[in-house]
This record gives structure tokens, sequence and C-alpha cells, in this order.
């Protein structure tokens, strides 16, 4: 095969006394374990032979250790391993090992290094094999990749024989002049340094390959007797690896809900894109230097970048050298995206900073006094000087410490949208003016972002970076049916196992038309791999795949059954955390991480919170994932991926009905750690409204549990304040009445006999009034704080509707208690403003029974049509939001609505790959078109009416004829029917379409 693996490996310890050379006791050995290491690790399989060879008891072939090899035996395998004999084609590496003699003979008068044989003869000027012979075989070659290892005297000679047109690895023990070191019995000094080289459990990546190898030989034999020489091209060859494929048996090649990382254990089983890793990789070759990768949430960015960019670029084939670039551990950008990227850079090159480690030497700031200080900086390393505000310069330091390494550097930003969704404006400009400031400032960075594409128009925002951005940006779409084959049956087939052909069909037709699928079909191939392992069954079945319930079901049941595992009080602290988990979007939840020990509260103690969580991340659950920390305060929380925040049933029901909570709980405990880090100073407290409100959310959502400590404690000292307060003003009311009473006492017995009768009818009439405008009061304000709820769930009519009812309660009704009229009339106040200036809902149109995707207003502006996934188009009156009628007719959920330009006919785009045109007004069904191979997403009328446009998921826009007027109609018709009535002799009415224009169809 084309693909093939080839090794001859040479060891010769058997050499007769004719021979002059001296028998070996270790070459044989040598050979044997070089032989064995290569087909326990080879990064492919070798198909290896031997010299000498014997046969086992097995029928195997080995070492012969005490065999012969001759000349012409030894002729034979090189030229069959370098140049096979038609129509044999040749490996595609080529792996000659030799240990043995060798020596240095003159022939005809020129100097020659043989590789020696058992048959040698001295006396016929018979030498072995000439190294020239063996770099003539090398050059000519088909082979796209040799590697030589000579492990003899004089092999150094083998150098002069490079090939110039293909990949190579030449290693030897000596130089050309010089004689090698045989300890008796003990492997050869080269041997020892290659075998240990080529272990690939000695490798950080599990990978070793010929640069790493060349480097580790030169370590370890930097003051040896013989000095070995390397010549290596700048691609490297791949030589071996831990995970080679006989470790995969028996292993899930899916992935679950994890993303595939750069590993070649993941690598090996990615499909479906290596289109876009090409892509990718032209952009490097193009020098293009920040390049957004954009897709929907589940298209596979961050496998992309990982499993696709980043470990091709390591291995080196693509872009020669690039196995020696520096590589930067792909990050998320967090709360605070400038701390992210310093730890990152930290993790991956440690002495970037330091002026002891880089090859130039510290930098003279722009200020004499910044830059003494930031020389100080410097000395403690990266960390140190990012913690600093001079961020251009900071960006300037790094930038000169990226450029002192002398080569490309890879930095990855997976999640870019976490800049929008995790930080605050601040950090996000800071973050991007650094990135902005990297690009400008380096020649050799190269920054890929990965970022989810709906949040693109925010780029919009930060005109300086998005121009850095190179376009057109790299989108990463939904795979084909080819490529879904692919990410289905080539990871089985590498680890032999099979799947029925009705099942991978089933499949492929599941998840086709289901963009953001992906997790879901590796997850789903995850399970039933486990259930096929549970079973005994080698091959997975459509059968299994039905009980597990689908593509979409298979998630849910486990989600389900992780949760229904629990004690009553787990699955309460489990629901806090998932929905602590999730970041409520204007149009789609996306993944929010979280801090375990940030969780802690008066309910949910750590060890809960620690016994929980592992539930939820054990192995056989895989909802959650937990960091790595010594410390378990500081272990970080993250949903698996955010398919389960958009396909759990169960999370969508509690984010649902905690909607109205969660804004109130998230500024809560903002202002709580605000208030913990100024010294929990009582002028950051809640007050007045502001804690009513925060007690109308404990009073709603209290056993829900769902603050932490800190916001418990910020709420409890802010009741205390207030209690305190009111205590001391009460106590100021009583010592002023006292006074008062004081000053009184002088009064005529015959003044009090007189008001006696009067003061205390009156007052019972004025008691009685007064306790019912105070209990009016009290409903004011109570509808005031019930106003400033719904306005920060963003329930904007709801919070319009409490405004004015507390308003309208005031009206006209003062008390004499000024302190409970003034707090109502300015809560009433406040409540109306906050509606009116933060209030743009006008109306809300509800009847749809799940999600809608796309409305229309009608020309006239009077009705309102929409498209949802419960399958139906609505039409509604914009003025009183009612609803008018229903259009059902699609099998499917519809995706888009348009209104023609006269109003009379509406158009919807459905999953169902069609076009549907209804009556406005009847809501009957006109037509359908028909034509698209996978679900409409978009539709739109031409200006005069007379056309349709249709955009799909099958990368189509198709353009429909659509008449709509009586002339157009009767036209069309008449050419239609004109032949049919001329040749007909039966036809009554000949001349019907006669004067009728002839438009062409």
């Amino acid at each position: 095969m084309a693909s093939e693996w080839a090794a001859i490996v040479i060891g010769i310890n058997y050499y007769p006394e004719y021979t002059t050379l001296k028998p070996l006791t270790a070459a044989a050995e040598d050979a044997e374990k070089i032989a064995q290491q290569l087909e326990q690790y080879g990064y492919r399989p070798f198909r290896a032979q031997f010299l000498p060879r014997t046969l086992n008891p097995k029928g195997e072939s080995k070492i012969d250790r005490q065999g012969a090899v001759k000349v012409q035996e030894l002729r034979e395998a090189i030229a069959n391993l370098f140049n096979p004999p038609p129509p044999n084609p040749s490996p595609e590496t080529a792996l000659f090992f030799f240990s043995g003699h060798g020596w240095c003979r003159t022939v005809a008068g020129k100097e020659e290094v043989f590789l020696a044989t058992s048959d040698v003869l001295p006396e016929a000027e018979i030498y072995g094999i000439p190294l020239s012979w063996l770099g003539e075989q090398l050059q000519i070659s088909q082979t796209k990749r040799v590697v030589v290892w000579l492990d003899c005297c004089y092999s150094g000679e083998l150098l002069n024989f490079i090939p110039t047109d293909k990949d190579y690895c030449f290693i030897t023990a000596t130089r050309s002049y010089e004689t090698g070191v045989e300890i008796p019995h003990r492997q050869g000094l080269l041997t020892q340094a290659l075998l240990a080289g080529l272990n690939p459990e000695n490798d950080a990546d599990g990978i070793v390959n010929s640069h790493k190898l060349a480097d580790f030989i030169i370590s370890r034999m930097p003051d040896t007797a013989q000095r070995p020489l390397i010549a290596n091209s700048t691609r490297a060859i791949l030589l071996t690896t831990k995970f080679s494929q006989k470790s995969f048996q028996d292993k899930c090649p899916y992935r679950s809900l994890s993303y595939f990382k750069e590993t070649k254990e993941d690598a090996e089983v990615f499909y479906g894109r290596s289109a876009l890793t090409r892509q990718l990789i032209k952009q490097v070759t193009d020098k293009h230097r920040l390049i957004a990768v954009l897709g929907a949430s589940g298209s596979g960015k961050s496998s992309l970048l990982r499993a696709g960019l980043l470990y091709q670029l390591k291995l080196g084939q693509d872009i020669p050298g690039s196995d020696r670039w520096a590589y930067i551990t792909p990050f998320t950008p967090k709360e605070s995206p400038v701390n992210s990227l310093q730890e990152a850079l930290a993790l991956s090159l440690p002495n970037l900073s330091d002026p002891e480690t880089t090859s130039t030497p510290p930098l003279t700031p722009p200020r004499e006094q910044g830059g003494e200080r930031l020389r100080q900086q410097m000395r403690g390393g990266l960390g140190t000087v990012l913690q600093q505000s001079e961020n251009r310069y900071i960006a300037h330091v790094i930038g000169e410490g990226l450029k002192a390494l002398n080569t490309p550097v890879i930095l990855i930003i997976d999640q870019f949208e976490e800049c929008f969704t995790m930080c605050d404006d601040s950090q996000r400009q800071e973050f991007f003016d650094c990135l902005r400031e990297l690009i400008d400032c380096t020649d050799n960075l190269y920054i890929f972002i990965g970022m989810r594409s709906d949040f693109r128009g925010r780029w919009r925002e930060y005109p300086k970076f998005a121009s850095r951005i190179h376009k057109p940006y790299i989108n990463v779409e939904h795979l084909n049916r080819q490529e879904i084959e692919e990410a289905i049956t080539k990871p089985a087939d590498w680890v032999g196992l099979g799947i029925e052909g009705r099942l991978k069909q089933q499949l492929i037709n599941d998840v086709e038309d289901y963009p953001g699928s992906l997790p879901l079909l590796q997850y789903t191939l995850t399970e039933l791999w486990r259930e096929s392992k549970n079973q005994g069954d080698e091959v997975l079945s459509l059968k299994t795949y039905e009980d597990l319930g689908g593509v979409e079901g298979t998630l849910q049941k486990r989600a389900d059954a992780v949760y229904e595992s629990l004690s009553a009080t787990e699955k309460t602290v489990a629901r806090r955390i998932f929905l602590e988990l999730t970041q409520m979007g204007e149009t789609t939840d996306v993944r929010r991480r979280v801090r375990l020990g940030e969780l802690v509260n008066s309910h949910h103690s750590l060890e809960l919170l620690q016994q929980v969580s592992e539930k939820l991340a054990d192995k056989d659950a895989r909802l959650i994932t937990k960091t790595d920390e010594p410390d378990s305060q500081d272990v970080i929380l993250d949903v698996v991926h955010e398919a389960l925040i958009r396909h759990w049933q169960m999370l969508r029901g509690w984010k649902e009905e905690y909607k109205l909570g969660i804004a109130i709980e998230r500024q809560i405990e903002a202002e709580a750690q605000e208030w913990e880090r100024n010294e929990k100073k009582p002028g950051f407290l809640r007050k007045d409204d502001r804690l009513a409100v925060a007690e109308a959310y404990l009073t709603r959502f209290g056993d829900w549990q769902m603050l932490n400590g800190v916001a418990e404690e910020y709420i409890q000292e802010s009741q205390e304040l207030r209690n305190r307060l009111e205590r001391e003003e009460k106590e100021r009311q009583q010592e002023k009445l006292a006074a008062a009473r004081r000053q009184n006492r002088v009064v005529t017995l015959f003044s009090m006999g007189l008001a006696g009768v009067a003061i205390f009818a009156g007052y019972q009439w004025w008691n009685a009034q007064n306790k019912a405008k105070e209990a009016t009061q009290q409903t004011t304000i109570a509808l005031a704080q019930s106003s400033e709820t719904a306005l920060l769930s963003d329930r904007q009519l709801e919070a319009m509707i409490a405004a004015t009812q507390s308003g309208r309660q005031i009206l006209g009704r003062p008390i004499k208690n000024a302190n409970l009229e003034q707090e109502a009339n300015q809560q009433a106040i406040l409540a109306l403003q906050r509606g009116i200036y933060n209030t743009q809902e006008r109306n809300r149109l509800e009847g749809h029974s799940e999600a809608v995707y796309s409305v229309a207003f009608s020309p006239d502006g009077k009705t309102i049509a929409s498209a949802s996934l419960d399958k139906t188009v609505k039409v509604w009156d914009a003025a009183t939001a009612k609803e008018i009628t229903t259009f059902k007719g699609h099998s499917d959920a519809v995706y888009s609505v348009a209104f023609s330009p006269d109003g009379k006919t509406i158009a919807s785009a459905s999953l169902d790959k069609t076009v549907k045109v209804w009556d406005a007004a009847t809501a009957k069904e006109i037509t359908t078109f028909k034509g698209h191979s996978s679900g409409v997403n978009s539709v739109a009328f031409s200006p005069d009416g007379k056309t349709i446009a249709s955009a799909s998921f099958d990368n189509t826009v198709k353009v429909w004829q659509y008449l709509n007027n009586l002339d157009d109609l009767i036209v069309y018709s008449c050419n239609r029917l004109r032949g049919y009535l001329q040749s007909n002799p039966n036809v009554s009415d000949k001349h019907l379409c006669d004067g009728v224009g002839t438009k062409s169809d």
C-alpha cells in the first residue's frame, strides 16, 4: 500500500575470523530492541524485516543473534526498502537501522566507508555495502520520508549523501573519521540514546518526531567518547507515539459533550473538518495574524481549533518546522480576559519576560521613572508585569519577549463571546487594546479567535480592534451528509467497532437538518458505545438508538436519570448549580463558570457542594466539569457543553420559573461583592426601595436557596441598618413629642373642659380616616416595590402597570403622618419615573406554544405576522394584540415570515423544506414551493410582489415566480393553453385567448 511504513533492522554479531573483524556481543540485541520499540510505539504500524533472521515457535520473524548477513542479502534488502521493483509501491516512510561493524577502506585509489557484512573478504576487496551506494538509493527513492540510523564506526560519512527532494532523518554513532566504542554485552551508546529518545512515555505530548529525537540525543550524549552526528529535514518525521492504533482498542472513539483536544488520542478520531483545517493552516502560511473562526454553538469550533489546527501545526507536517514553534495553551476570556491571557502566557512561556532568560536586554521604557519601575517588575517575571496598569507598555514588553523567541507563536482564544457575556466594558476594552497592541508590535504572533457567530455584530462597537481581524472570517457551517458519515463511521473503524447500516442512515437523517447538533451526536454515539459494551455487542444497533431516545432524547434521559438519583437536599443543590452555570441572554442562554467556594451559603456547605458536584461530574454522568485545584474553594465548575443548557427540558423549566429572580439575584450578588471589596462599609448597603426589592425576592424565591453567603450577609446587614435607623428615628420623634408636651403643660382647666368632648369625637373620626389612608399608603409603597421588582426582571409592561396603580392610589388622599406620606409619594414617583424611562415594550402577543423565530409588520402597520417552532404562523391585530387567525399546514418549525408589498399575501419558510404562500385575509394556503433539500430559514418578497426569494440550510438561495395580478395570471394561463386550444378541434371556445398578450413563461 502507498501509505505503508516499512523498516529494515540489521544487527550483526557474527564476523568470522577470516574477515579480520572482531565478533560483536550487543549489535543483534540492539537491533532487536529497536524493532520492539517501533512495533510497540510506531506512529503508524511498521512492516519490519530483520537481518539476520530466524523464526520463533509461532512462525514469527525475529533477529538471529548468531546468524550471518551476506553482502548480496543486505544489498537486496536495502534496494527493496527504498526502491521496490514494480508493481510494488514505495512506502510512505522507510526506516533503515544498522548495528555492526563499519570500516573505511581505499578502493581503486578512493577512500570509502562500508557497512561490513559477515562475508567480507579483505583479500578480495569485498568490504560490504558502500555508503555511497546507499546514498544513491536514498537519492533516487520515491519514498516521501527516509530514516537512516547507523550505529557503527565511520558512519558520519552518511551525511555526505543527504537527499534534496524528500524529508529525512540521519543519525550516526560517530563522525566520518571516528571509530565507535563497544562495551561487551552492553548496548551501543547511540542505541541506548535512541531507545530512550524513541519512548513516547517520556514525552509530554506522547509523540516523538525526528526533531525531538535529535534534541534528546544531543542532550543525552554531550560528552561521550564518540560524538553522534544528526541531520534532519525542516519538516519533522513522525516516529513513535503512546497512542498507537492498538492502544485505542476497547476505548470509546467518541467524545460525548467534550470538545476534541490537541492530542493524538483525540485527533485520530476527529473527522469531518479536514477542509476547514487546511483553510486555517493556509491563514498562517499567508501571514494573516488575527483570524476569527465563527460558528453557531455546537458547530465544533473548539474541536476544530484544537484537534484540527493546533494538532496539525504541532505535528509539523503541513508547514515544515511548525513542530518547533511556540504554542500558548488555548484559553477562554472568563471574567477578566487580561488575567486569563496572563495565566496562559505564564503557563506556556514562564520565562517570557525574564531578562536573564531572553536573548534581549531589558527594555528602556519611554519615561525614566516608569521604566525603572517596570524593569523591577520584569525581574519578577510576566505575572508581575501584567498586574500593572500601563497596558500599552505591558503589551509592548510581552511583544518584545515574543519576538525574542525568534519563532512563530500561536495563540488560540476560544469562546471569545465571554468578552461580551462575562466581563464589564472596561475589562473588555482593556483586553481588545492589549490584543491590538500585540498584533501591531510583533510580526511572529498569530492569534486565532473562536466565537459564536451571533456575537459578530458586537465587534462594530470596537472598530479599532475589528479592523485588525482578517476578512473574510472563517465560518464553521453545519456538516454535510458526507462529513456527518465520516464523523460517525471513521472513529468506529479506528477501534474496530461496527455500525448497522440502518443506524448510520438514521443518524445522518436526524442530524443533517439540525444545526448545532454535533455535541448531541457525539453524546448519543458515546451512549450507544456504552450500551453496546454493557450488552457485549460489537456493533452499534438501531434498536439501542431508538431505546435511548434518538439524538434529542438520549441527553434528556441521561440528565433526568442523574438528577432523579439524588436525594431531595442534593436536588436543590443540583438545581442551583445548573442555574448558576447559566448566563441568561437576550436571544440565547450561554454557559457561565463559577468557583465552588463562592456558592457556599447558609444552606449549602462546602462539603455538600463538593458532594453534589462530584456526582454531576462523575464519569458516568458528565453533566458538568470541575477543575483540579489543591484547594476545593478554588475549584471551577462549568457545564460540559451549552447543548445541556439548550436541550435539557428540566433545566429549561427551571430557567423559565426563575427568570424573574435571576436578574435580581445576580444584581444583589454583584452589589455584595462590591460591598465586601470596600471593607463592608454601611454606605454600600441596600436601603429603602432597593432593600424592599431584595426582600420581595426572598419572599418569592428564598426557598430556592440561590444567594451566596456574601449576598445573604449583605441583605441581613442592610436590614439591620434599616431597623437601627428606624429605631433611632422613632426615639427622635418620641423625644420631640416629650419636649412639646413639656412646653404645653400650662393650659386652663376651663379650656380643657370645653374642648374635651369635641376633641374626643373629632379624634375618633380622624383616627379612623387616617388608618384607612395609612393602609392606602402602604399599598402604594408595596405597588411601587412590585414595579421595581418587575422592572429588574425585564417585565416592562407589568412594571408600568404596578407603577401607575401606585400613583393613582395616592392622588388626592393626603394624611397627617408626614413620614409615611412622604415615603409613599417618593416611592410612587420613583416607580413611575423608572417605569416610563426604562420601558420600551409597548405590547405583548402571547399565543404560540413554542419559541417565536420571526415577525413581520404588514405594509399598513395594522397587523403582525409571527412564525414559530410550533409549526404555525399567527396573524395579530397590532393595536389590540388580539390574535386574528392561525395558519396551519407546515409539518415542521416555521423559521421566517414575510408580507407581500400589497399586504394581501403572506409567505412562510419552514424546516419542512418548503415555502408556503397564504391569503392574509382568509388564511387559506395558495401554493407551496418545493425544491430545497434542507430546511428553509428565510423568505422575502421582491418590491413588485411578483418574485419570492428563499434561503436554506442546503447552502442555496432559490427564486420563485409568484403572480398575484389578474392580468398577469390570465396571460400566464393563456400562454399555457394556446397550443392546446389551437390543436384540439373539440374545444368549444377556441378563441378564448385571442388578443391576450404573449408574455413568456
